[in-house]
């Protein structure tokens, strides 16, 4: 009997989601929100966030809860990044007035 169990458990299928993917129709319904100026929503705004994109798929309110935490994490990772590439643009010399420095000595030096 303990055999007959242990195949009925090989040949079910277990369909177990660890990680949620949203639909095109829910992602693009959080970026708008998020556009528009939601950046941490209180628990009754993600019960009614999680209401409305459950129209478009399966989703739970720490989906909700989750993408706005880490949408926010990435915009600010990428301001910062934006920021230290523009200051370590400036703190570089340009090369091409090295060049522009170079021929105007030379031509000082033949009058």
């Amino acid at each position: 009997m303990v055999e007959q169990n242990k195949r009925e458990l090989t040949t079910q299928q277990v369909v177990v989601s660890s990680r949620w993917n949203p639909t095109p129709e829910q992602l693009q319904t959080l970026e708008e929100l998020y556009r528009r100026g939601t950046r941490t929503p209180t628990a009754e705004q993600i019960q009614q966030i999680t209401a409305q994109l459950r129209r478009y798929g399966k989703i739970e309110g720490k989906n909700v809860f989750y993408w706005f935490q880490n949408h926010k994490a990435r915009e600010r990772q990428k301001r910062r990044r934006q920021l230290e590439s523009l200051s370590d643009d400036q703190q570089q010399p340009p090369n091409n007035n090295t060049n522009n420095n170079n021929q105007s000595e030379k031509e000082e030096k033949r009058e």
